[in-house]
């Protein structure tokens, strides 16, 4: 996912500043134009900038939450309403046809691989003989074992998913928060031996990589921010827990 973001950063980065243009002008277009709205509900989403430009930002995202426009307001709408459709479909366009050359790619490496004989052939790989078991078993290479390891983590991320959503319903507050505790314990688990094995991963180690850089590389890469993400607010709510990710996290 982070190498599809990284080849395709100029297109997003022109489609997110004119995104940001388009929401800041028509926000202030949509706040000169219904701030006196006789209708006193849309003038009150509209009587500052910052107001306004909630509103309209729902709008670009294809939303409509308001009816009761100016004509001025109507026309705007109807352009944003115009806009919005062709504004997010570029990054959605742009995304999926990185997802189809890479996986496009990776079959074609795979096929030279086969009929190269690969890289590994040799039994060669990076990092020392634990860091490439490491790696191998949450990758689900090489054993029964880490197969089912490889499985029984996305089996808990599925589970954990649906468990949240439950959670948000009235009287089900507490829904099976056990495994929410496992689940936690398992990944943390995980991602200490994904942080161990990163020497051994092609990603982020090399022949001419040490393991503390591949290690540093692996902390700050998209995948690790986003199982931090996961478990770091559990910890730090039994650290802290008075605070607000204490109230919102069990």
């Amino acid at each position: 996912f982070d190498d599809v973001l990284r080849d395709s950063a100029d297109i997003l980065a022109m489609t997110g500043f004119t995104a940001l243009v388009l929401w800041v002008f028509f926000s202030v277009l949509l706040y000169f134009s219904e701030r006196d709205n006789h209708d006193e509900e849309v003038a009150s989403y509209y009587r500052t900038i910052p107001h306004a430009m909630w509103v309209t930002l729902l709008n670009l995202a294809g939303e409509s939450p308001l009816s009761n426009y100016t004509v001025v307001g109507k026309v705007a709408t109807g352009i944003i309403g115009l806009f919005a459709s062709g504004l997010f479909g570029i990054p959605i366009g742009v995304l999926g046809a990185g997802f189809e050359e890479l996986v496009e790619e990776e079959d074609d490496d795979n096929q030279e691989e086969e009929e190269g004989g690969g890289q590994q052939t040799d039994g060669k790989y990076f990092g020392t003989g634990q860091e490439h078991a490491c790696f191998c078993f949450v990758n689900g290479e090489g054993s029964k074992i880490a197969s089912l390891f490889e499985l029984l983590s996305h089996s808990l991320c599925l589970i954990t998913v649906v468990i949240g959503i439950v959670q948000t319903v009235p009287g089900w507050e507490n829904f099976l928060g056990s495994i929410e505790w496992i689940a936690v314990i398992f990944f943390t688990i995980e991602y200490a031996l994904r942080l161990y094995g990163a020497p051994s991963d092609p990603d982020f180690g090399g022949e001419h990589v040490d393991s503390h850089t591949a290690r540093i590389c692996f902390v700050i890469s998209f995948f690790s921010f986003v199982d931090l993400l996961g478990i770091a607010p559990f910890y730090f709510a039994l650290a802290f827990p008075n605070s607000w990710i204490a109230a919102n996290d069990f």
